[in-house]
């Protein structure tokens, strides 16, 4: 990227109000919470901030991003390209709600002092979830496959 370019896209920028509001305003509200941040955690809770903020991204770049890519690929082999969009989005849909029912469904912050923190059993229903998922993804499928031969 040139300087003329950036400059450039500066300049147009200019000429769009309500953006540079917009920006402003949420460049104020990230410097509020950088600073509320570093002036009320102590130095170990901002380590273990800090390897959440620069481990997230890896874990993402280093293995979540390659093994999707790794599952579409195998996908675009085995499955056809009719059903392919929908088999994507279950694998998709099951990996997001995987995702962010594991601390649940490892335990993880369960307290013998707190019985009621994770009440529940979170697996079984991840995979009531799940099995939604797929009924829609199935659902979707016969009825793709079903217009597809009539319109034959």
């Amino acid at each position: 990227m040139s300087a003329e370019s950036v400059t450039a896209g500066i300049r147009e920028l200019m000429h769009q109000p309500g953006r540079v509001a917009a920006f402003t305003v949420g460049g104020l509200i990230v410097a509020y919470g950088v600073f509320g941040l570093l002036s009320n955690l102590n130095t170990s809770q901002l380590i273990g901030w800090g390897a959440w903020v620069v481990g997230g991204p890896l874990l993402h770049d280093l293995v979540i991003a390659p093994l999707s890519a790794a599952v579409a690929l195998g996908l675009r082999r085995v499955v056809p390209a009719l059903i392919r969009p929908w088999v994507t989005i279950g694998f998709m849909l099951s990996a997001m709600l995987t995702f962010i029912a594991l601390p649940s469904v490892l335990r993880l912050g369960n307290s013998p002092a707190l019985p009621s923190a994770l009440p529940r059993n979170y697996a079984h229903g991840l995979l009531w979830y799940l099995a939604v998922v797929w009924f829609a993804m199935a659902v979707a499928i016969v009825i793709t496959v079903v217009r597809r031969r009539a319109h034959r």
